[in-house]
């Protein structure tokens, strides 16, 4: 089965700065947020309790919203509350594609379901006006569908942004064609981790790691066919992060895996990765059931940094 996911972010700068952003096919769509650069003597305000959210007892929309929150916890990151309006939007969204059988971030004006040409375009359409909105799309519903994006490269970067505060999901109820829509921004207010903030992922110890990467649209590894999953470490949004040494070793041997580098100056769809990113993806799968190592030695600012950590991943 391929699943499809897309990426797509539209611009956070005039928000931002009004405030002092088998295989998976995921379409990463909407411009991802830039980010304000960190003042030194900023302290954290995190989202760190939301209301509960108003989705039915065991639907995809809960155990999507539910896997969200529970990885950016994770991780230290705050949390996404649900805002109706971008439920809306986002479902608004999932209908369109299951009537016209196509998927992506944009709409055609004319065809059945059209509420808007692009993600802000829907959103003002329910009534949530923002020229700044991500929005995820993948060819898979509920909690499955977040594990997904969780496992690739730049859809994992949208859900790691660190200053969006709301979140509205869609899925499809059509079995025969699977469709989920998330649409995230912060319109209203935003959130900050402290300077020192630092996430790895796979966490540390982490269990259960998938052996091979969820493919996306765009690439940010066309040359890899079948890539491991992807590891990362992230600093404070705004922060400059320089990679001197990041590699991956199966516990019990010395020699590293052949891994490829991505960086936001290292990436062949620039811009779509945050300077306080950067990410490897193995150039074949990882073997199942099997501890890895992890060493990364860096800059952040200018100031030195190392860490090691390790996972293990799970069946094939």
């Amino acid at each position: 089965m391929q699943i499809k996911t897309q990426w797509m972010a539209t611009t956070f700068a005039a928000l931002l700065a009004a405030c002092g952003g088998g295989t998976a096919n995921i379409d990463q769509g909407g411009p991802n947020p830039p980010f304000i650069p960190p003042n030194p003597s900023q302290t954290e305000h995190l989202q760190t309790v939301v209301p509960p959210p108003t989705y039915g007892a065991n639907t995809d929309n809960l155990t999507s919203f539910n896997a969200i929150n529970q990885f950016r916890a994770s991780l230290g990151l705050g949390l996404w509350a649900q805002n109706s309006k971008l439920d809306r939007a986002a479902q608004n969204h999932v209908d369109y594609e299951v009537r016209n059988k196509t998927f992506g971030h944009y709409e055609t004006k004319g065809l059945a379901g059209f509420t808007g040409v692009g993600p802000a375009d829907r959103a003002a359409f329910v009534g949530y006006i923002t020229n700044s909105i991500g929005e995820l799309a993948i060819t898979w519903n509920g909690s499955g569908g977040i594990e997904d994006l969780i496992n690739s490269v730049y859809h994992r970067s949208g859900l790691m942004n660190q200053q969006i505060t709301e979140v509205g999901i869609g899925n499809s109820a059509d079995l025969q064609f699977p469709a989920q829509c998330v649409d995230f921004s912060n319109a209203k207010n935003s959130q900050n981790n402290s300077p020192t903030f630092i996430a790895v992922y796979p966490l540390n110890d982490q269990k259960n790691v998938p052996t091979f990467m969820t493919r996306e649209t765009p690439d940010p590894i066309p040359a890899i066919l079948s890539p491991s999953s992807p590891i990362s470490y992230a600093s404070v949004a705004g922060s400059k992060l320089v990679v001197t040494k990041f590699i991956v070793t199966r516990q019990g041997t010395s020699n590293p895996l052949i891994t490829q580098l991505i960086t936001k100056d290292i990436d062949p769809n620039l811009g779509l990765i945050p300077s306080h990113e950067a990410y490897i993806v193995g150039v074949e799968p990882f073997l199942p059931d099997t501890t890895y190592n992890v060493h990364f030695e860096g800059l952040i600012d200018a100031t030195p940094i190392k860490r090691n950590w390790h996972f293990t991943t799970g069946a094939k």
